[in-house]
């Protein structure tokens, strides 16, 4: 029995470690990587995030489906992502709406493919990495999914409305993820979200979507 303690205990450490790494890259490519334009450099420290991740999950014998790159549980989940994505849309539409910014056309189309990708590559983290490292933190479905939004939304800083956004969405994602893994419906709703944000509201509401030092310009 102390062994299994002291097991739990390593495990814990580990997990912790892990995740603290996975979010200083995160810290790192809003206030530091991305403002210097760098494209090799970018795409040089993704990669390494990306094989940290994976080797991570290799070495806790997680397979493709514990971290939601699966397709077997879309009829049990999807109605929870639809629900929730419309409910929002519908809201983003009525504030965009009433504020007479509303710009949707070929051009968001457009953008929604292009987020996809990007909304899929932080779903990736926050949900396929974090979520199942805390859960070796925390005992409960509601603490996981709330220390999960406060790390995702803290990432979006200094933008608070985009802050409030991704706590209410990533605390509802990794809720949905705890008990249903899915990246695939996961990062649609994220990127569906994202771009009606973008597209819908006022700039004085969103600020063009912007964090990090790009706030501020």
């Amino acid at each position: 029995m102390e062994h299994q303690i002291k097991s739990k205990r390593t495990y814990a450490v580990i997990s912790a470690v892990e995740i603290s790494v996975i979010y200083l890259y995160a810290f790192c490519l809003v206030w530091l990587i991305a403002p210097a334009k760098n494209i090799w450099l970018v795409i040089g420290t993704a990669i390494c995030a990306v094989i940290f991740a994976l080797v991570s999950h290799r070495l806790h014998g997680e397979n493709m489906a514990s971290i939601g790159l699966r397709f077997d549980n879309v009829s049990l989940s999807i109605k929870y992502h639809a629900l929730f994505t419309i409910i929002c849309l519908i809201i983003a539409g009525t504030w965009g709406f009433m504020a007479g910014s509303l710009g949707w056309n070929r051009g968001a189309i457009m953008k929604f493919f292009e987020y996809f990708f990007w909304a899929a590559f932080q779903q990736f983290f926050f949900l396929s990495f974090f979520s199942l490292r805390l859960k070796h933190l925390l005992r409960s479905r509601y603490g996981v999914a709330l220390v999960n939004a406060v790390l995702f939304s803290s990432i979006h800083a200094p933008n608070l409305f985009l802050m409030s956004a991704t706590f209410i969405s990533g605390y509802f994602w990794t809720y949905v993820f705890y008990r249903y893994p899915n990246l695939l419906l996961t990062s649609l709703s994220h990127a569906i979200l994202a771009v009606a944000l973008l597209r819908g509201l006022p700039e004085a509401v969103n600020h063009g979507m912007r964090i990090g030092p790009m706030y501020y310009h």
